[in-house]
């Protein structure tokens, strides 16, 4: 995938990952640039890597589709529930059968049976993000296999 393939949130997700993973930093002059941590997740196997970005996202507490809403990077778009979220999603996904095509709306249903209490606009949006950013990984691993 080209960064010229990348429309602003997808770009949000890259960049809050990678921060989230360690593996950029902001420098004295307020540059981003890669970190130690980086060179050793460059050189790492495929699955360690995939395992690295896939940590980060599930424990940061923030939200790339929020960008639009907030300053990229500032800690005002920290989010406390995201975490939570994102770990109910994963649990209801691995309840799945294998090769079951979950939707977001199939997900929003899901958790507003089991955690009704929950339920709120931001969390029906995030669940629409996330399963958005689902479908860009899946994309982004497609090309990147084609090389």
């Amino acid at each position: 995938m080209c960064s010229s393939d990348l429309d602003e949130a997808s770009a949000a997700l890259v960049v809050e990952v990678a921060l989230a993973a360690n593996l950029v930093a902001v420098d004295e002059a307020n540059r981003w640039v890669p970190t130690t941590a980086y060179d050793r997740w460059l050189s790492s196997p495929d699955t360690a890597r995939w395992a690295t970005l896939a940590s980060a996202w599930r424990a940061m507490p923030r939200s790339s589709h929020t960008v639009a809403d907030d300053r990229p990077m500032s800690s005002a778009a920290d989010r406390a529930w995201v975490p939570g979220l994102r770990h109910a999603i994963v649990t209801a996904l691995r309840e799945q059968p294998s090769g079951t095509t979950v939707s977001a709306a199939s997900l929003t249903d899901y958790l507003e049976w089991q955690r009704p209490r929950r339920s709120s606009h931001a969390r029906d949006a995030a669940i629409v993000a996330w399963v958005r950013e689902a479908e860009i990984d899946r994309k982004s691993t497609r090309l990147n296999s084609s090389h």
